[in-house]
């Protein structure tokens, strides 16, 4: 057999280094290498772009970068599987390696947990050392060491499970929020002026399971995972000639200081297991994954852009005279961008004794995903172009204005799109000698992808039962 997998188990979890989150356990397999240029994890040379991460069978991969989106946090994780080469047919959409997350579930017991978690300048080493250029002349660059900032992570929280009636129904509970705190100093106008910048976010982890077998041949399954995050406030980064130096002036950052963003996020699965014999099993499952990212806190609807000059011209007050390339804040801002994911699952597996064993699983599945996006480039009412002591030669007849004359700019990404991608799949892992095991399958999808402007192109691309196998 090709396949290659490393099953991590919650006993295991519980010894081992790690991050908070499930998908930093691939790094315990071989082949697998990470890094943020890269953009995530990469398993066998394949991008980060062409794994696939699950939680109960949910897809939780970014529609647009395919990185993993939804986070879930050990204490409700009871086992890890990492896939990173020779994936059955059951798996679609991975060219690298599938990191697959089972979560926990009630016992006949009672059994719960508490953690506390913290992480931030208190205990970690200053920043290193940035290269600079110098603004000024551009030709010239400088080491320069920034002192380093408060920033606070604490993380606390709990688990409890147990039984609601022995032996057929159980339920699991845990939630795990963290706080952010974070303050920056600096200099701004590259050195002239004090000042500070915060930023606080708030990431709550809280996932419910419920365990219902009313008999001995039926297992069924019920999760929520509720993840959402909240940012506000901006952080500049230093790039002035001295220790916490900002090239910024304080007005400019002050109209960031309530930016932020914020991000419902949750899945839910629901499954059914029917052992239908011995040596058969069907499987039934379905799930939704849903994300509303938007950026909130903007304190302008538009923004100005000096294309010329109006230093030392008469009649303009001092606040606007200001050299060409001046900008106000953006008034950019992402309205909202909502994607969801909803599918369905049946499988059967039938074990077989034929020349050696046999594991035949035959599957289908649908699934459609959906992204609606309102995202202003420029703001609501738009980017003005300033053109001060200019005269419009590209109007219908050339014209200035008393200071000259300006444009107006808008345009914006608007629309709702999805993609119904429908499976089927047949494999075999065929165990010939207990050393030699052949894993065969076949898998085919029909994929039609909309465009954004359905009355112009229905549909962007799509593909036959027979394109993709």
């Amino acid at each position: 057999s090709t396949m290659v997998a490393h099953n991590v188990t919650a006993e295991e979890l519980d010894n081992l280094p790690k991050a908070r989150t499930f998908q930093g356990v691939a790094l315990l397999s071989t082949s697998v290498n990470t890094g943020q240029l890269e953009g995530g994890y990469q398993i066998n040379g394949a991008t980060a772009a062409e794994n696939n991460y699950y939680i109960d069978g949910v897809s939780t991969v970014s529609q647009i970068d395919g990185s993993a989106r939804q986070n879930a946090t050990f204490e409700y994780i009871q086992e890890v599987q990492v896939k990173t080469a020779g994936l059955e047919a059951e798996y679609g959409g991975a060219l690298g390696g599938v990191v697959t997350a089972v979560t926990r579930s009630g016992g006949n017991d009672f059994h719960g947990e508490a953690h506390y978690y913290y992480y931030g300048n208190a205990i970690s080493a200053g920043p290193v050392q940035r290269l600079q250029i110098d603004p000024l002349t551009g030709t010239s660059a400088s080491l320069i060491q920034d002192a380093k900032q408060k920033s606070d992570n604490h993380e606390f929280g709990g688990s409890i499970g147990g039984p609601i009636v022995k032996n057929h129904l159980w339920f699991f509970s845990s939630i795990s929020p963290r706080y952010l705190r974070q303050t920056n100093d600096y200099l701004f106008d590259n050195g002239k002026t004090p000042g500070s910048m915060s930023r606080k976010a708030y990431f709550q982890n809280w996932f419910n399971k419920i365990s219902w077998d009313p008999t001995n041949r039926i297992r069924t399954n019920f999760t929520w995972l509720y993840t959402p995050q909240r940012l506000t406030g901006s952080l500049y980064a230093y790039d002035g000639m001295g220790s916490t130096y900002s090239t910024s002036d304080v007005a400019t950052a002050a109209g960031s200081s309530t930016r932020g963003y914020h991000q419902p996020e949750q899945s839910y699965t629901a499954a059914a297991d029917f052992t239908l014999s011995n040596t058969s099993l069907l499987s039934v499952k379905g799930g939704r994954y849903y994300l509303d990212y938007k950026e909130i806190g903007v304190p302008y609807r538009s923004y100005a852009w000096w294309r010329g000059s109006s230093i030392g011209m008469a009649g303009v007050p001092a606040d606007l005279q200001k050299a060409f390339g001046y900008a106000t804040p953006s008034a950019a801002q992402t309205l909202w961008d909502i994607t969801t994911r909803t599918y369905a699952q049946a499988d059967f597996s039938q074990f077989v004794k034929f020349a050696g064993t046999h594991n035949i699983k035959v599957g289908v599945g649908t699934t459609k995903n959906v992204n609606n996006v309102n995202i202003s480039e420029l703001g609501p009412d738009g980017r003005i172009l300033l053109y001060w002591g200019q005269t419009c030669t590209s109007c219908v007849a050339p014209k200035t204005g008393t200071y000259g004359y300006y444009v107006v700019q808008d345009y914006a990404i608007k629309g709702s799109t999805g993609a119904n991608i429908n499976h089927f799949y047949i494999q075999d892992s065929w165990r010939i000698l207990p050393r030699l095991t052949l894993n065969v399958g076949l898998r085919t999808e029909k994929e039609t992808i909309p465009s954004f402007q359905r009355s112009i192109k229905d549909y962007a691309f799509r593909f036959g039962w027979g394109d993709k196998l």
